[in-house]
Formats: C-alpha cells, sequence, structure tokens
C-alpha cells in the first residue's frame, strides 16, 4: 500500500510535469494536429499502470520488493503521453506460508517456510527418516488351472514398496506360482441320473483344488421289446416292451410261434446247378434268349420249398432290366445278386460272368455280343418266417424244368 508522502510526491511530479508541457506548447500542438487532439495547460494529466507489477525476490529475510511502472496519459482525452515515465519501487514483507514433506521410512523429510507471492525459501529443517516400514499383508493365492497363477503371502510396505515374506525376510520380487494350462479333475461324489431324474457328478481337479458340479440329465426310458416266454407249438410267447435300465413294461403282446428261415437262399425258377454241372450246391439258375424282347417272369423258389415272390426280366434289343418283388414286408433281404452266365463253363469256372445291378438297364451285347442264350442266375439271402405271410408251398413241375434244361448249351 502506497503512503500519504508516496502519493504526494506523485501527485507534485504529475503537476510539475504539466508546467514542463505547457512550456513545450509547440511541439505538443504539432503531436496534437497529427492525431487531431488538441491538449492545453487545463487539461489533467495523471498516471496509470503500465502493465502488472513486477515482484523482485531477494535474498532478504523480511521482503521482497515490488516494482510498479506507471503512464502519463490526459484525464480527459485518455491518450498517453509518455509511456514508463515514473517506476515505484516498493519493500512489501514477506508473505510466508509453512510447507513439509514427511519423511518415510527409508527418506528424509522437510520442513520450511515459502514466500506465497515471490517464492522466497526460509531455511530448511531435516526430518529424518522414521526407519519404520508400514506393511501390508497379501494373502496367498492358489493358482487355477487355466485361469491364473497363484503366489504365496507377502508383505508390502504402504511408504516404500519394500516386500518381505510372512517371516519378514526381504523379498527381490513375488514368487509366482504357475497355474497348469489345464484341469485334471478327479471325481469325488457322483449320483447316478435314473429314467426319469437327473444326476451330479461332483469333481476336484488335484492340481488346483478347484470343485465343480456337473448335472448329469435324466437319461429318459430305454423302451426295447424283450422275449418274456417262447412261442412253441403248444403256446404262443410273450413279449414286453419294457425299458432295459429300470423294467417300466409300456406294452406287452402275444408272439404266435413262427418257423422262421435265417439267412435262406432265394433263387429264379429253374435246374439246380447241380444237376447242370454236377457238386452239391441246389442254387436254381433260369435260361434266357436274349434274341427274344418282351417281359418275362419267373417264381422266387425259397429253400426248394417254398414260393416266395416273382422275378421280371425285361429284354429290348439287348438291352435288359431285372427286378424282384417278394410277397410280403415279412421278408428281410440280407444281400442280392444278380449275375450273367454266357455258359456252363462259365457257370463252373466263374469265367466270363457278368454282374448287374437290380432295377437298372445293363447292355448285355457289349458283353456277348454272338450270344443270344444265357443265363441268369439270381441269388438272395432272405431271412423269413415260413409259417407267415407271403409264403406259398413249391411244388416242382418236371416237365416245365425239363423243358429249360434243353434251353442250355
Amino acid at each position: 500500500m502506497e503512503d500519504k508522502a508516496t502519493k504526494h510526491l506523485k501527485w507534485l511530479l504529475m503537476m510539475i510535469m504539466g508546467l514542463v508541457l505547457a512550456a513545450a506548447g509547440s511541439a505538443i500542438a504539432e503531436e496534437a494536429e497529427e492525431e487531431e487532439i488538441q491538449h492545453t495547460e487545463s487539461h489533467q494529466m495523471v498516471s496509470h499502470l503500465h502493465g502488472e507489477p513486477e515482484i523482485i525476490s531477494t535474498d532478504s529475510e523480511e521482503f521482497h520488493t515490488v516494482v510498479t511502472v506507471y503512464d502519463l496519459y490526459c484525464l480527459e482525452c485518455g491518450r498517453v503521453i509518455q509511456e514508463s515515465y515514473f517506476t515505484q519501487e516498493v519493500k512489501e514483507a514477506h508473505t510466508m506460508q509453512a510447507v513439509q514433506i514427511e519423511p518415510t521410512c527409508v527418506s528424509d523429510g522437510m520442513a520450511y517456510e515459502v514466500c506465497e507471492i515471490c517464492g522466497y525459501e526460509g531455511p530448511r529443517t531435516v526430518l529424518p527418516a522414521t526407519g519404520v516400514h508400514t506393511f501390508v499383508t497379501h494373502d496367498a493365492v492358489q493358482p487355477v488351472c487355466s485361469e491364473h497363477d497363484g503366489c504365496a503371502a507377502y508383505q508390502e510396505c504402504t511408504m516404500c514398496g519394500l516386500i518381505t515374506d510372512e517371516a519378514g525376510e526381504p523379498l527381490e520380487e513375488v514368487a509366482v506360482i504357475p497355474a497348469a494350462p489345464a484341469h485334471e479333475f478327479e471325481m469325488l461324489v457322483y449320483e447316478e441320473p435314473t429314467c426319469t431324474q437327473a444326476g451330479t457328478m461332483t469333481q476336484v481337479c488335484r492340481l488346483c483344488g478347484k470343485e465343480e458340479t456337473i448335472e448329469a440329465p435324466a437319461l429318459g426310458h430305454a423302451y426295447a421289446w424283450v422275449t418274456v416266454s417262447v412261442p412253441s407249438p403248444d403256446a404262443d410267447g410273450i413279449s414286453e416292451y419294457a425299458c432295459a435300465l429300470c423294467g417300466d413294461v409300456k406294452e406287452r403282446k402275444t408272439v404266435p410261434y413262427m418257423q422262421m428261415m435265417y439267412n435262406n437262399t432265394v433263387t429264379t425258377l429253374g435246374p439246380t446247378t447241380r444237376d447242370l454241372i454236377g457238386g452239391d450246391l441246389w442254387n436254381r439258375v433260369t435260361p434266357i434268349d436274349l434274341g427274344a424282347d418282351g417281359i418275362f417272369t419267373y417264381p422266387m423258389i425259397a429253400s426248394n420249398r417254398f414260393t416266395v415272390g416273382v422275378a421280371s426280366v425285361v429284354q429290348a434289343d439287348g438291352w435288359q432290366v431285372v427286378t424282384y418283388q417278394l410277397n410280403s414286408e415279412q421278408f428281410l433281404v440280407r444281400s442280392e445278386v444278380l449275375a450273367i452266365y454266357p455258359n456252363l463253363e462259365s457257370l463252373r469256372t466263374g469265367e466270363g460272368v457278368v454282374y448287374a445291378s437290380f432295377g437298372e438297364p445293363i447292355d448285355l451285347r457289349q458283353y456277348f455280343p454272338d450270344d443270344n442264350r444265357l443265363i441268369l442266375s439270381i441269388i438272395l439271402k432272405v431271412d423269413y418266417d415260413a409259417r407267415g405271410i407271403g409264403v406259398e408251398p413249391f411244388k416242382l413241375d418236371p416237365d416245365a424244368i425239363e423243358a429249360m434244361m434243353a434251353l442250355f448249351d
């Protein structure tokens, strides 16, 4: 703050400056003409701050110096007459603020005062390091396979970061216990699911100890037909549609006596290979004339005892399509072979035979360009009930077989 003597001095200087300016009226007039501003002795000259006061810090423990620069300007028109015409230096007492840097367990602290205006710092007082660590304990972390690593328990100083084991021995770093890449589970408890209720399995990883429980869904009934009693010529049998897991019976039925023929041979009507080329095989084969176009049908003979279906042979211009139809759905065909032999020698040796697929056209002329009389062999392996639907007794017609025999070379 300015004292009264300083203010009085300032105004006195301003008045003196005014008189000087009045004496130099011609120079001022010329300058005023250029700027179109006219000043006379009656104009009042005052001063104002030129920029901000500058604070000069010194080494003094009591004060710093504030330097203030003033401009001279006209109070009426506001024109600056002279820049920096007056400089004032004032010594002001420091405004001291206490500063304290707390010591840590390993580093000294500091206490001192600083002027919040000029930054002057007073004498510093050292606050010795405490030498006492402030530890916080970190619990051990169990590694979890494929999820995260673990570590042993340790202590850490919150001030300097020193780490030690639980016994207080310093550590360079916390030792990591690496986790295994995958769990190795062992079963603890297993509750088996039933047909209608879910089960559970609790297992634990032998490496990291993690437990998990998995629900096993209810199995659901596994129904299947089960033979209770086998049918016989004297009584029907009994079968139940029962669950193989819990024994629940959903359906029960009687089973009539059947004469099952398993993997039985079925051929077309014709002489047996035994009669044609010798040997023990009774399989029947059928002579065909490739030169005769049309649709030809032949009964299907099973076990030389039953008629069980019909085979159809369609021929046209050397092309042939062979199909067959069994008499009911009870027949279970295990395998089927369709073969064309050129002659009896081929039937004996197996050479020159052509195999074809049922229901697909085959150009026999490309295989037998010079032969019209060929041998058709159909061999099926079939399961069926000889007492079931579609099975009729077979009665051999010797005259028909003899007529067919004459067609073979």
